[in-house]
């Protein structure tokens, strides 16, 4: 295939309409398989520890993919590497089946890793690639996304019935599915080759650092959201049903978010996705008050998790805007390394400072690790052309 620049707005409705199933076929499949390896490990009578362990094993083959990726999309379409990352989806869920023990969850783990960071850059580019206004077009595949990926746990549930196994099969079954319409997909033309010097340049570009410094603090509320907002409204006497009701609020947010980042006109997006990386800073320092003032904490996670919605939706169309067209692919799978590497970094940084000193403390530095990148980046006056 001939190498040529990426174009803004490639692709028709056919096009459009696939990739949104795509995605929502993947979210769905994705946060199942999530919550049915757990059921596994648990079922396997693995402790706490190795759960964790197995966790973090995933987000570090993430991260890893992440910052090799970026080459793929000079070798391999769009929706080559989407089909790829459904495969891996679907193979991690017959190796649960072949391997049983720890072993089959590593690899399986593994697998989810290289298929996240593969997937979700993908249908970033693709979707900047075929919108005339991607932020809009981006919003919705985020709603999509996020609205499908919440009912994954109620469908790993639901099949769990029959065995913390039981939901493998189907949940493959949705991947090869998703993996099949990939060739619905506009056959984009491969990124122009570039020197190997021009995307070291790329954090030169004020935009791309802003809109990756977002994605980082977008992924540090993440890790907080899931591994310590249970853990800190259960030591203040929560129950389990109300911490649940806070998780789920905050995630539909990021639905919420999305929704607001779409409406913004182009102007605004730089502006908005600093101001709610700021936002998503102040939200986890807030939750430092979870003892004392419950419902500023409330309001504080409730305000990033609407907040990481419009970085997730601002973040790569500000970041595909902001380089050359043959650099977008490149550009897009940065930012993204930003976010996954908050994933796999935060919870170490709170769990260290837990070590000396008390979670209230720990949450202040996770949210000011979250925001202030970001918040500087944009403050930093770009270079004349940048």
């Amino acid at each position: 295939m001939r190498r040529v620049r990426g174009l803004r707005g490639q692709g028709g409705k056919a096009s459009s309409v696939a990739i949104d199933v795509v995605t929502g076929l993947y979210a769905l499949a994705l946060a199942a398989s999530g919550v049915m390896l757990t059921f596994v490990a648990i079922a396997d009578g693995l402790s706490l520890a190795v759960i964790a362990a197995l966790g973090a094993t995933s987000a570090a083959a993430q991260f890893v993919s992440r910052v090799a990726v970026g080459a793929l999309y000079r070798v391999a379409t769009d929706r080559v590497i989407m089909a790829g990352a459904l495969g891996m989806l679907a193979a991690s869920m017959v190796l649960v089946l072949a391997a049983p023990g720890v072993t089959g969850l590593v690899l399986a783990q593994v697998l989810q890793g290289v298929s996240r960071a593969c997937f979700w850059s993908g249908s970033q580019v693709h979707v900047i690639r075929i919108a005339a206004r991607p932020a809009p077009r981006m919003a919705r595949n985020q709603f999509i996304a996020n609205g499908l990926g919440a009912l994954g746990p109620m469908l790993a549930g639901a099949l769990a019935d029959g065995g913390p196994r039981s939901a493998a099969v189907p949940i493959a079954v949705v991947a090869v599915l998703g993996a099949g319409l990939c060739a619905l997909l506009a056959p984009l033309p491969l990124f122009e080759r570039v020197p190997k010097s021009a995307d070291n340049r790329i954090w030169r570009y004020r935009d791309v650092r802003v809109g990756s410094l977002g994605s980082l603090a977008a992924g540090g509320f993440n890790a907080i959201l899931v591994t310590f907002v249970p853990v800190l409204f259960d030591d203040v006497g929560w129950s389990e049903a109300d911490v649940g009701l806070l998780v789920g609020t905050a995630n539909g947010g990021l639905v919420v978010g999305a929704l607001l980042g779409g409406w913004l006109p182009r102007r605004r997006h730089t502006p908005a996705l600093t101001a709610m990386t700021a936002a998503i800073g102040l939200g986890v320092v807030a939750l430092a008050a979870a003892d004392a003032a419950p419902v500023l904490s409330i309001a504080g996670v409730v305000g990033a998790g609407i907040a990481s919605g419009v970085v997730l939706t601002l973040g790569p169309t500000v970041v595909g805007a902001a380089v050359p067209d043959s650099q977008r692919g490149s550009a897009v799978v940065f930012a993204g390394v930003f976010r996954a590497g908050a994933l796999l970094a935060m919870p170490l940084l709170v769990t260290a400072v837990t070590l000396v000193a008390p979670m209230a403390i720990a949450m202040a530095a996770g949210g000011i690790a979250a925001g202030a990148p970001g918040v500087l980046a944009a403050l930093i006056r770009p270079r004349r052309g940048r």
